[in-house]
């Protein structure tokens, strides 16, 4: 840059790369949240253990990180599960079962 030339580099919001999208690893069976944290959502009562197993003691409150942990706390309302169920083994995306 001088006072009398400006170079530009234009490119495309698009161009990413050397970026992964989206920008979280997919994992099928594995919730990425932090328990209790702001994407989880999570303030019960009632406590389980990692196990999925209710228990009165908040020290022994912890997530598994599972679906169906997930099921457990939230019951009926939308899960705010935080891995990708649908994505098979290797990420991909599969189709019916």
């Amino acid at each position: 840059e001088t006072a009398a030339v400006v170079e530009f580099s234009l490119s495309s919001p698009l161009d990413l790369s050397g970026r992964k999208l989206p920008a979280r690893q997919i994992i099928s069976a594995v919730c990425q949240w932090q328990y209790r944290g702001a994407e989880c959502g999570y303030t019960g009562p009632p406590y389980f253990t990692r196990n999925n197993i209710e228990t009165k003691k908040p020290e022994e409150d912890m997530c598994g990180g599972r679906l169906s942990c997930c099921r457990k706390r939230f019951k009926d309302v939308p899960l705010p599960f935080g891995g990708f169920p649908a994505a098979g083994a290797h990420g991909a995306l599969t189709r019916g079962g």
